[in-house]
């Protein structure tokens, strides 16, 4: 399940931090892009791109110029390590101030309260995190089979995802065969695939799939899958073949004088 928290998404679109293995990349709104010789459109920007150390990103400075912090994806753990106290003061204190936070992957895992990633796996990153953007718990690899060297676990994901009522209009008049309509409540949406390798689904404190009542989220999409707990079925069957995959101990005999 893809969320939003509504605290992330009041800052203007129109830049972009990209972070891996402890380095970042900010982009900022600098100029208008002509859309055809001669003409442009004062609401499109270009994009300036400049790259931070983990450095640069706890001195602060560029806050005052992005308009969207994203933090993608590899894994949560060097972020931790590099932003844990200061760096997570001030990227909370940047989303609060009306900045934008977008995690990709690790990035969505690090911005949630709990990460719960391949536990009982080799694999395994359990914990609490700082920045707590999502009051809940990321949890994955969504699908089995992820592994840090290969694709193994890559998959194209079925998702479903809600359809603003004017766009929902505009697709009607066009006549598009992807727009569906809940009977239920009126509702429009869309199915699409994404690709996913590793990244997580989330959860309330209490293991509850449904996290539409949690304070300042919102639902945006969902994976479409025959049941929702599929999600944790999932997880649960791929730690399970995982534990009858490690070698057993063979087993020894009881001594005569053992038995009873």
């Amino acid at each position: 399940m893809f969320t939003e928290a509504k605290e992330l998404a009041g800052g203007a679109s129109g830049a972009r931090l990209r972070a891996c293995n402890g380095f970042c990349l900010c982009s900022t709104r600098s100029a208008t892009v002509p859309h055809s010789k001669g003409s442009s459109c004062n609401s499109c920007a270009m994009l300036k791109v400049s790259t931070l150390t983990a450095a640069q990103l706890l001195n602060g400075s560029w806050t005052s110029e992005a308009a969207l912090l994203v933090m993608p994806g590899g894994a949560d753990m060097p972020y931790c390590n590099s932003l844990n106290g200061r760096g997570n003061r001030i990227i909370t204190g940047y989303v609060h101030s009306g900045g934008s936070y977008l995690g990709l992957c690790a990035g969505a895992y690090y911005a949630c309260s709990r990460v719960e990633f391949e536990e009982g796996s080799r694999l395994q990153v359990v914990g609490d995190r700082e920045l707590s953007f999502f009051p809940g718990i990321a949890c994955g690899a969504a699908f089995p089979g992820f592994d840090y060297q290969t694709e193994a676990g890559a998959v194209a994901a079925s998702v479903q995802f809600a359809v603003p009522p004017k766009l929902a209009q505009q697709l009607q008049q066009q006549g598009s065969l992807l727009l569906q309509r809940s009977s239920s409540n009126g509702s429009s949406w869309c199915s699409t695939c994404d690709y996913c390798n590793g990244g997580p689904f989330f959860m309330t404190r209490d293991r509850q799939l449904d996290v539409s009542a949690l304070p300042g989220v919102q639902v945006l999409a969902n994976y479409c899958l025959p049941g929702r707990r599929d999600l944790e079925l999932n997880r649960q069957s791929q730690q399970q073949q995982q534990q009858q995959q490690q070698p057993q101990q063979p087993h020894q005999p009881q001594h005569p004088e053992q038995t009873s």
